[in-house]
């Protein structure tokens, strides 16, 4: 009987291994790729949702109010935080109508940042939406939008490079 070759048959070759580990990192690389994929659809996807219900609360502060909510109340070009006080604060203050109620402090959606008076609202990348009305906006009486995932934006240009990603 030979017993000196046992132990060459019980173990993995080399290749075996390589191969082995080849394939894990190979799912490791797809599962990483898939998940960032599905977080910037998420992020994508939540954000035309907060932009869809802001629309609807805009339109529903102008057919109570005859206009729009003013950029010019709030300084800079974000002004989201003028949307945030006509869309919910005043009408939650006061006890009045409250036209977007996820922009509440408790509300689960998460779309503001900050506390009274610097609130902003926020798209699915953490970054404020842009808000403008009157005579700067490229639409009849408001423009709406995120910058997207790159965070840039030129309101001015839709067609401009860094406007190819915003959210309307």
């Amino acid at each position: 009987m030979k017993r000196g070759n046992r132990w060459k048959e019980r173990g993995f070759t080399l290749i075996e291994i390589l191969v082995a580990v080849s394939i894990l990192l190979l799912l490791a690389a797809f599962s990483i790729v898939g998940y960032n994929y599905a977080n910037r659809r998420s992020a994508e996807m939540g954000t035309r949702v907060e932009i869809a219900a802001l629309n609807l609360g805009i339109e529903n502060f102008r057919t109570d109010e005859g206009r729009v909510p003013s950029h010019e109340e709030v300084s800079g070009l974000g002004g989201t935080g003028v949307l945030y006080g006509s869309l919910y604060k005043d009408g939650a203050d006061s006890g009045g109508k409250v036209y977007v109620s996820a922009l509440g402090p408790n509300s689960k959606e998460g779309w503001t940042e900050g506390a009274d008076p610097d609130v902003k609202i926020i798209d699915g990348w953490g970054k404020e939406l842009r808000y403008r009305s009157g005579d700067t906006a490229e639409n009849i009486d408001y423009d709406l939008w995120s910058d997207g995932a790159d965070g840039r934006s030129n309101p001015d240009d839709p067609d401009a490079t860094e406007s190819l990603d915003d959210i309307h």
